[in-house]
């Protein structure tokens, strides 16, 4: 079980707001202030001040908000640059103006590009000829401005080139074992006429054999007798347990082959997961939760196993390399499974769903007396839920 990442290194906060861009908007804060305190030329000096921080603080959500932290941004700027009575307004108000304007234009996407777009391009210019020394006719905020977007709009379009690579590289992988799967099966159902042929037919004749020479020696047969009717009885048993596993091996899939897997099963599958590109993160309340799994055909484990395997599944064909939770929990009303992932970059990189896998997953924990819930987030993403009681009776 993995434990969570640590803010500094890749997570973000409840809040939404992450530790390096903290430290970026308390830097600039400082900047700001250490520009407008020494300075006889910039006033009223506590009113400044007091603009700096929406000028700096919303900076520490431009991962989350960028759109908003922009525009707000911008407009504290404009604020500023209006009041300022002094000789000179604060010229270092650039820099966090432009970091906000690039967030903007690397983390946006769809139709709200365009208004963000403009209301900052205005902000910007009406920013700039609201100082003393700005006029309408200059080319620097357009300037500026173009190339803090431009820089923006590069990146993004980088990272989704590299989403759609990385997600069409975890489909492309996952196919490959659905393929290897499809061969393994032909290759068993080639055994399994092989064996019916020859080896079904050769022990069919023993017992024929075997039978027919112990009804030819009668009641004198003695000893004999019964060794002819124990390799009989060994004959009948060795066919049926061979026809029995001809069905196995002609009907059910590689994995059900083997025992069947419950909750000690899901980390090997997540690492699996994970190993394809896709970040994700298995939490279990309580803690030892996978540590005993109980009967190895546990309903409950098993159901488990699947939902949270299809719903992977679900996660690279359609969303690709995102971040994804599984969370599970176990009390004494049941056992949870929580699977949920961040919205895609990208387009999907497979094609519309049939819903088949979300169809199957309901009534595996239907079936188990148990609940399923599957739908999108509301910050974006998808997730499913389901809870199945812990000795559950199908229906």
């Amino acid at each position: 079980m993995n434990e969570p990442a640590p803010r500094w290194a890749a997570g973000r906060s409840p809040g939404g707001w992450t530790l390096p861009d903290a430290g970026l908007a308390a830097a600039l804060l400082v900047l700001l202030v250490t520009e407008i305190v020494p300075n006889p030329d910039m006033t009223p000096h506590a009113l400044l001040i007091a603009l700096s921080v929406p000028q700096t603080v919303p900076l520490a959500w431009r991962q989350r908000w960028s759109g908003f932290v922009a525009v707000l941004v911008c407009s504290a700027d404009l604020v500023t640059n209006l009041v300022a009575t002094g000789e000179f307004a604060p010229q270092l108000t650039i820099f966090p103006v432009l970091v906000a304007i690039f967030s903007a234009a690397s983390r946006l996407r769809g139709w709200v590009v365009i208004p963000v777009a403009l209301t900052t391009l205005g902000l910007h210019v009406g920013a700039w000829v609201a100082t003393a020394q700005g006029h309408t006719d200059d080319f620097w905020p357009w300037m500026l401005w173009a190339g803090a977007w431009a820089t923006g709009t590069f990146v993004r379009r980088r990272e989704d080139m590299a989403a759609h690579h990385a997600g069409r590289a975890a489909l492309l992988e996952v196919e490959a074992r659905n393929v290897a799967t499809e061969s393994a099966q032909r290759e068993r159902d080639r055994i399994a006429r092989e064996l019916h042929d020859v080896v079904a037919h050769a022990v069919t004749m023993i017992v024929v054999q075997a039978g027919a020479e112990r009804l030819r020696l009668g009641s004198e047969a003695g000893r004999t007798g019964q060794v002819f009717a124990g390799i009989e009885e060994s004959g009948r048993s060795a066919l049926s347990e061979l026809r029995t596993m001809l069905g196995v091996m002609r009907e059910a899939p590689v994995d059900e082959l083997a025992p069947p897997k419950g909750l000690t099963g899901i980390p090997a599958l997540v690492d699996g997961i994970r190993q394809s590109g896709v970040p994700l993160e298995l939490l279990c309340d309580p803690p030892d939760l996978l540590a005993d799994d109980g009967a190895p055909s546990d309903a409950a484990g098993l159901a488990a196993y699947r939902i949270v395997q299809e719903a992977l599944t679900n996660v690279v064909r359609h969303a690709g390399t995102v971040p994804t939770r599984v969370r599970l929990d176990g009390s004494a009303h049941g056992l949870g499974v929580l699977v949920e992932n961040d919205e895609p970059v990208t387009a999907p990189v497979a094609g519309p769903s049939s819903r088949r896998g979300i169809i199957g997953m309901r009534e595996r924990a239907q079936a188990l007396g148990g609940t399923f819930e599957a739908g999108p987030c509301a910050g974006g993403g998808f997730r499913v839920s389901a809870r199945v009681p812990h000795r559950g009776v199908s229906a």
